[in-house]
Order: C-alpha cells, then structure tokens, then sequence
C-alpha cells in the first residue's frame, strides 16, 4: 500500500506514528506495535488515496482496534451494528463491496481528552487540507451501498440500498487563521452579537461563541442556527459571551460536520490547545 500524501508520514501532524500493520493481523502482531495506552490511530486501505479513517481513544489503543477489527471481519451476511466500533460497519462494507484490505498506524497521546479529540479534529481537518477531500468515514459517512445501523439494541441493522447514496465531500476550508476575524478560514461570520440578545438564521450552519474580547470558547455546528443557539444562551457558561455564525443553508449532516472539524481542528493547528468549553460537559 503506498500513499504520497503526508497524512502517512511518521510525524504527521506533530505525532509519532508506528509501522502500519494489517488490521487483521495477529495478537502477536498487535503486542508489538499497539500499546495499552491512550492516543490516536489512522486506517488505510488498499488501492484507496489517502486515509479511510482517523480515531482516539482515552483508554487502551489495543481494546480499540481490536473492536474495529471484530466488525469489519465479520461475515457478509452478518454485518456489525454500531456500537461497539462506531467505523465498523462502514469498513466492512468496503471490504465486502470492494473488496479491500486495511493497515492500521497508532500514535500513543497521553493527554486530557479535550486536547486529544482536538487532535483528531485536527489530523481530520490536515488530511482534509492536503487532499481535497475527506476520509472515507468520518464525519458520518458511509459506503454508498449501505445505510448505517444504530446500535444493537435498537435492532436497527445496516440494509443494503436499492440506490447508492454519494458522500460527497465539502471543499476544504482555506482562508485567515486567525479565529476571531471576520473571515476566518474564508467565511463570511455574521457580527459578533451578545448570545442572550442573539437571533441567528433558520437554516443550517456553524457558529463561534466567544468572549467580548474575541477568543473563541466554543464552536459548533446545526441543521438549525436559531434553535441552537437559542439553547446555548440558556447555558450558564456562555451567559456573558458572544456569538457570531456563518449559514450553510441545505447542506447535507456529514458536510455541517466536515465544515465543524476543519474549524475545531484549525484552533488547535495555531493555539495547540482545545477551546475551553470544547468537549467539556456541563457543570
């Protein structure tokens, strides 16, 4: 497999990266290059440009893995549901449709998990950057034959379609790199308006909250900028902040969450740290 993007270089985005080995290789196999500890992990497939998927994960790289791996090698006619590997059904409907194999490189990452999720945000966003184009399953996407399961206990299991469902991916963002500019990253942000007196569009799109003097605390993405914003001014943290959107009207979910990581993973790219209230939960 051979890739000449950097998004397969040994320190691609400010990580170390281990050799690739298949992502059905033996335990073995696993013991010597996938360590027990936290960090981030990329998957690659044959014949495909540039990466299938980015993850992280706060608790052991292996158990991780191993889990994406126990769906995707599932039998054709048993296709894993959504949980416990959220990426497992759409890479075993690559292996079984297309007929391809996968590697797998980790990059052990031992810090909090809002700067870790950033991290993926940001690999996610620099892939995206170098290559025009997303992974093939991030942000929500799926193989184009298959629609996604929920999780098992829902029962809701992954169907083949009549008709195949294109992904297509929203063109990178470029532009300023600075957060709290009017064009950051080459959108046209709405003025910064106090969040309690706040009435955003209605229609989809992504937002920033911010502070009076401009650093941003949050950023986010909907299918509906009013009704979230709405929600966020009830939210005690944001009370005296700002916000300031930018409408993408009519946009399919994967593209506002494509258009969201490249903003989340631009802000850690030039602060190396995450948003304060980014992945943090209330309270």
């Amino acid at each position: 497999m051979s890739d000449p993007s950097r998004t397969v270089g040994e320190e691609w985005g400010r990580l170390s990266w281990s050799q690739w080995i298949p992502l059905d290789a033996s335990a073995a196999g696993y013991r010597t290059v996938v360590p027990n500890q936290p960090g981030l992990y990329r998957v690659r497939g044959e014949g495909l440009r540039g990466l299938v998927y980015i993850g992280q994960t706060g608790r052991f790289l292996r158990e991780r893995i191993r889990a994406l791996a126990a769906g995707v090698y599932r039998s054709k006619n048993d296709p894993p549901w959504n949980d416990p590997h959220t990426a497992a059904p759409a890479l075993w409907a690559f292996r079984h449709e297309d007929g391809i194999s996968f590697e797998i490189s980790i990059a052990v990452c031992e810090v909090d998990v809002q700067k870790r999720q950033c991290w993926e945000d940001m690999l996610l966003y620099l892939h995206r950057r170098e290559l025009g184009e997303s992974t093939f399953c991030n942000h929500g996407r799926m193989h184009p034959w298959w629609t996604r399961p929920r999780n098992r206990k829902t029962k809701v299991a992954a169907i083949r379609r009549e008709q195949p469902v294109v992904y297509e991916s929203l063109r990178p963002s470029v532009g300023g790199s600075d957060s709290s500019a009017a064009d950051w990253l080459g959108l046209r942000w709405s003025t910064p308006t106090a969040i309690t007196d706040a009435v955003g569009p209605v229609v989809g799109g992504v937002y920033r909250i911010m502070t009076a003097g401009g650093s941003v605390v949050y950023i986010g993405e909907a299918s509906q900028l009013r009704t979230r914003i709405a929600s966020h001014a009830k939210d005690s943290r944001f009370g005296n902040e700002f916000v300031s959107w930018y409408g993408m009207p009519n946009l399919p979910k994967h593209q506002l969450h494509e258009q969201e990581t490249d903003l989340i993973g631009a802000y850690f790219e030039e602060h190396v740290t995450a948003p304060t209230y980014q992945y943090r939960p209330k309270g």
